[in-house]
């Protein structure tokens, strides 16, 4: 990073400038394990975050008394080297004249350009002086985090993933803003912990002590219906999720997910999941395992499906505004007559997965995009019905979605998703169209193709700007698919298009409850047989905690 001693900046008043924000959680969705063995699982509504809560800092003062109305002819910095942005900002300020006003207006700019630099803590000072020649110095210290103290929910717990955290901050001197992002984000992201952080002087010169206010979370349960289904099942499903945390070591989350038709006989789902913290920088390592009953409305065929996931995955970016997760997983599916989609397949697939998501978020508009490759293989017993599908075959698919306030209450949101393949799939590892994300004039999968693509926009109004209900909101959207399904046998390969539009309401209580009214209604229809009536969904969930 290049540093200037020239033209740089300054804070007044011996002030420890603290440019540390509350990072907030980072975003999850639902895995590629759940949405494979449960294709009515889809994920939440992305809104922008609201803004980050700035940690308390000193206020800026210029110790500089009487000041001679004398032209600055330049900036010189002691203590230490500015980064380039600092010196920037100071540098329209030669050939002002000097003036009290004049100087805190130079102090907030270089205080400001220190906010974006890749300093987190900085002191900046204006002191006595006589501008000799017209020269203005500025005392600058970059500072360090000497020590975390932890609060709160402390008696009788080890908090050793925290402090493993809280040790690579206070290693680094000085503290480095992408240090100091990164391992408290990753605190933050402790599965059922929330930490409040708060910054104080510290006792040395430019330290500073970061204390964190531990809350452990309890166990949670959620409820909730959706009325939507596949072709092979009617009148919709109920679920529910239970999260608890910490029952073997600090970090861990065990996850149990449970979905079941509504007469509880066509259809039903159990999925397990557990993930723990391996070492302290943020690799966690899960464990998945689910099953699965299905027999299809009025007909005799009952079939089964298990499947077993392992995977690891890593945050190789993790900051406030940006960050970049990769994971590796493998699993093993192994199905008899049972329902995908609008499917009914017996077969057995191992399969190794790469992928990589990026996120971004501001005070206005969050985007995330995801890209993976999944290589099937014919190895540990796999085994898929020749010609419709293949045990050994390759595929690449991405999603984005972009969510952008527009304005007071009114939000964009923009989501995609595509595959590619030139191979035969099996069942569990199709492109699938119609549902909650693409296609919500049709039923659930009503399209399972080896490869295509889905666009959907959909604008938002926020009616009631504060309250438990302030994320209550009215939508519309418009949606659009096409997809191949390649020649299977005597079936050659076809592709089908799909489109719909329509709108709902989202009545909203807090994060507790959420019920959303939809109709909608297709305008392209992917076979002539294919229903073109309005579509009337709802769907609702309740969370609490136990």
């Amino acid at each position: 990073m290049q540093k200037h001693r020239m033209f740089s900046a300054a804070a007044s008043g011996a002030v420890m400038a603290l440019a540390i924000f509350d990072p907030g959680r980072a975003q999850t969705s639902p895995t590629e394990f759940e949405q494979r063995m449960d294709p009515a699982v889809s994920g939440e509504v992305e809104t922008p975050p609201k803004p980050e809560n700035e940690l308390p800092s000193a206020s800026a003062e210029v110790e500089a008394g009487k000041i001679p109305a004398t032209p600055i002819t330049s900036i010189r910095f002691e203590g230490t080297d500015v980064p380039a942005i600092v010196a920037d900002a100071a540098r329209p300020f030669v050939g002002r004249t000097a003036s009290a006003e004049v100087l805190k207006e130079l102090a907030a700019a270089m205080s400001a350009a220190y906010g974006k630099s890749s300093v987190a803590l900085f002191t900046l000072v204006i002191p006595e002086q006589n501008f000799v020649g017209g020269v203005v110095r500025v005392r600058v210290a970059e500072g360090f985090i000497e020590k975390v103290i932890l609060s709160g929910e402390v008696e009788g717990r080890e908090h050793e993933l925290v402090k493993a955290y809280a040790k690579r901050i206070t290693e680094e001197r000085p503290t480095s803003r992408a240090v100091l992002e990164r391992y408290l984000s990753l605190i933050n992201d402790i599965l059922g912990l929330k930490a409040e952080p708060k910054l104080k002087l510290g006792r040395q010169p430019g330290a500073v002590r970061l204390h964190l206010k531990l809350d452990y979370q309890r166990p949670t349960v959620s409820f909730g219906f959706n009325n939507r289904t596949t072709g092979l099942f009617e009148h919709g499903q109920f679920s529910a999720e239970g999260k608890a945390y910490r029952l073997l070591r600090d970090g861990d989350e065990t996850r149990l997910n449970l979905a079941a038709s509504v007469d509880f006989d066509d259809y039903l789902y159990a999925g397990l999941q557990h993930s723990t913290p391996i070492g302290g920088d943020g690799v966690r390592l899960d464990i998945s395992a689910a099953a699965l009953k299905s027999r299809p409305n009025n007909t005799p065929v009952e079939g089964d499906a298990q499947i077993y996931a392992i995977g690891v995955s890593y945050p190789l970016l993790r900051s406030y505004r940006r960050n970049i997760m990769l994971r590796a997983s493998f699993d093993a599916l192994n199905s008899d007559n049972a329902a995908f989609g609008s499917l009914i397949a017996t077969e057995r697939t191992r399969a190794a997965r790469l992928s990589a998501r990026y996120t971004q978020t501001s005070k206005t508009q969050s985007f995330s995009v995801t890209s993976g490759l999944s290589r099937g293989f014919d190895a540990l017993d796999a085994e898929v019905t020749a010609p419709y599908g293949e045990a050994e075959y390759f595929k690449a698919s991405t999603s984005a979605s972009l969510s952008q306030k527009v304005s007071e209450g009114f939000f964009m949101r923009l989501n995609a998703a595509g595959q590619w393949t030139n191979d035969r799939l099996p069942a569990n590892e199709r492109f699938s169209l119609g549902g909650d994300n693409f296609g919500r004039g049709f039923n659930t999968s009503v399209v399972n193709a080896d490869r295509g693509f889905a666009l959907l926009a959909e604008p938002a109004f926020r009616p009631i700007r504060q309250g438990v209900f302030a994320h209550s909101e009215v939508y519309a959207f418009a949606d659009y698919a096409q997809a191949d399904i390649l020649s299977r046998g005597l079936m050659a390969q076809q592709t089908v298009d799909l489109g719909s539009y329509g709108f709902g309401v989202r009545a909203a209580f807090k994060k507790k409850a959420v019920i959303d009214f939809g109709v909608a209604k297709s305008y392209d229809k992917p076979y002539p047989t294919t229903d073109d009536d309005w579509l009337f969904s709802i769907k609702w969930r309740v969370n609490t905690k136990a």
